[in-house]
């Protein structure tokens, strides 16, 4: 019954929060697991067992979501994602009336601010200002994407909006701290971007260290595309990987690369770049 009961619970949670059937699957087969070996065997060492494969199981789950992309991604820069939509912000509606007290009777008077015509010289010696009142229509719907700039440092250019309006492909490269940036398979960084330079590709980095070490880094390792800075929790935001690598057309998320990931010249030409 408990099984059953855990079951009954992860899938309502899945319903309802992660619309992704991983967790149902995992924790059935695993229960079908302890149901058959409880079956079949009677060793005293058999819940033993089963503790450390859900340890094992865990473990490697966890090591495998740090040494690569997630399993299932829900942050705003999810491959599928439309960047444009993300970064969309829409005001607040509301109706706002003035309340003024009668200086006579006392008595509350409220007045829109649509029109201003109640408001004369009569009003204001009769009347006296009391509060504001805001009654919200719509509230207002923050970006899902913030503070993603890629500003230049020596001009101070933002270059965030022509990465997301740049049509076709384009490759955004985001090591956050390049003095702790691995540079495994940073050989497939260069030659994506000789790639990009020769068929006009637009590629561009982020990073959230300064200027000198960006140069630093990029001399060190020749990058020849340009690398803009931005907040370290805004490029934390896009991937966890630092550095990592994102794929995107006609600002969607196309796809997404760990460091250990990082594809080749002729897979992204396979896959992507026909």
């Amino acid at each position: 019954m408990v099984a059953v009961g855990s079951i009954i619970l992860i899938t309502i949670l899945v319903i309802l929060q992660f619309h992704w059937w991983f967790p149902v699957i995992f924790i059935g087969a695993f229960m079908l697991a302890k149901l058959v070996s409880g079956k079949f065997s009677d060793s005293k060492f058999q819940p033993h067992v089963s503790t450390l494969a859900i340890i094992i199981s865990c473990s490697f789950f966890t090591w495998y979501s740090t040494q690569h992309m997630p399993l299932k991604d829900y942050r705003p820069w999810a491959p599928g994602n439309n960047i444009r939509e993300q970064l969309v912000s829409v005001a607040e509606q509301a109706e706002v009336e003035m309340v003024y007290l009668n200086k006579t009777t006392c008595e509350e008077v409220h007045q829109s601010t649509k029109d201003w015509s109640w408001f004369d010289s009569t009003f204001e010696a009769s009347h006296i200002f009391y509060k504001q009142d805001k009654k919200v229509i719509k509230p207002a719907i923050e970006p899902k994407i913030k503070d993603f700039r890629l500003e230049d440092p020596e001009t101070g250019m933002l270059m965030a909006d022509s990465l997301v309006k740049n049509p076709g492909y384009t490759f955004l490269w985001v090591g956050y701290n390049v003095e702790k940036t691995c540079t495994k398979n940073m050989d497939k960084i260069q030659a994506i971007a000789d790639y990009c330079a020769k068929n006009n590709i637009f590629m561009l980095g982020g990073s959230a260290s300064t200027s000198d070490k960006i140069d630093k880094f990029r001399h060190d390792h020749n990058i020849m595309f340009k690398i803009y800075q931005n907040d370290e929790k805004a490029l934390k935001t896009i991937l966890r990987s630092n550095p990592g690598l994102v794929l995107i057309k006609d600002g969607i998320v196309i796809d997404k690369w760990h460091y250990n990931d990082f594809p080749t010249v002729e897979k992204l030409q396979k896959k992507y770049l026909k």
